[in-house]
């Protein structure tokens, strides 16, 4: 309680209301006003604070944290070894920085199925298994290739491939009491709400927007924009962009050749392999196979026949 004789003067200010740069401490996000009923201690709309955390999230000047969660700073987002989950088709074309998802790897991953053909599966992370291509007895496209080369060299072919306020009390030059009410500067709250974005202990959710929480990061269905290039190789858990898988299936196609054409979303499209006719490497190269059979068979068979010379 504060207690004045009758006469005295008491001065409450917000920190918003200072004159002088120093007065503005934390105080500046204060603002007081003169009602019917007294003086009404407010927040300003736009607050200003060094950093605000709410259970186990961090919001300051680096980014957001949250403990044992992911990450987003300037230094870019860390998922915190969690599932980035509902992100929209990214872009997969040359220059692009689109995060991809599951599912267009996965197509990509059919549309290679469908390209080597036969046997070929789609495992459940996305990689490829192969065996006995072409009924060759080889479970890469390399030996099946070579092997068929071998076979077609012999018979002369060829194959290729709350607690956040603090009151100040200070003297006025004529001798009274000034309170500075203010915020502290580094808050603790259990949320904080702004619009449609919510930042509590589990982290950070936009209304029909994208979220990041100690669950992992979910897009909500938006495409994450300018990702940078993450590392391909074992053990990677960096998230890859189009640009990336635009120039994996380019690698592809060249590696196979002829007609293959890569699509928009970075499949890939093949089809009359090696003039066979065939729209899949696995029976483009067994028809080569059974053309060799066939001649070797015949040749076997039938025996050289030479025309006499009646001169």
């Amino acid at each position: 309680d504060v207690h004045r004789k009758l006469g005295d003067k008491l001065n409450i200010v917000g920190g918003a209301d200072a004159a002088t740069a120093e007065d503005k401490t934390s105080g500046e996000n204060v603002i007081t006003r003169t009602t019917a009923d007294g003086i009404k201690i407010e927040l300003l709309k736009d607050a200003k604070f060094d950093s605000i955390t709410t259970g186990d999230s961090v919001l300051n000047n680096n980014g957001l944290t949250i403990k044992d969660g992911a990450s987003i700073t300037k230094d870019g987002i860390n998922a915190g070894n969690k599932v980035i989950t509902n992100v929209a088709d990214g872009s997969i074309a040359n220059g692009s920085k689109d995060a991809v998802n599951g599912g267009q790897i996965k197509h990509i991953s059919d549309s290679i199925k469908n390209s080597i053909g036969g046997n070929t599966m789609v495992n459940p992370d996305g990689s490829i298994s192969t065996n006995n291509i072409g009924g060759t007895g080889k479970n890469n496209i390399n030996d099946a290739i070579s092997n068929v080369k071998d076979a077609a060299t012999k018979a002369k072919t060829t194959v290729t491939e709350g607690d956040n306020i603090v009151v100040k009390e200070t003297t006025n030059k004529d001798g009274s009491t000034n309170y500075e009410v203010s915020t502290k500067k580094d808050l603790t709250l259990d949320s904080v709400t702004t619009g449609d974005s919510v930042l509590n202990n589990n982290g950070l959710t936009i209304k029909d927007g994208a979220s990041i929480t100690k669950d992992g990061i979910n897009a909500g269905n938006k495409v994450i924009t300018n990702v940078a290039d993450g590392s391909i190789a074992n053990g990677s858990k960096d998230a890859v962009n189009g640009g990336q898988i635009k120039n994996i299936s380019d690698s592809i196609k060249n590696s196979i050749g002829g007609n293959t054409t890569v699509n928009p979303d970075g499949s890939i499209t093949t089809n009359n392999i090696g003039g066979t006719g065939k729209n899949n490497i696995n029976d483009a190269i067994k028809s080569v196979d059974d053309k060799v059979t066939n001649g070797v068979n015949d040749l076997t068979n039938k025996g050289l026949n030479f025309a006499g010379n009646a001169g």
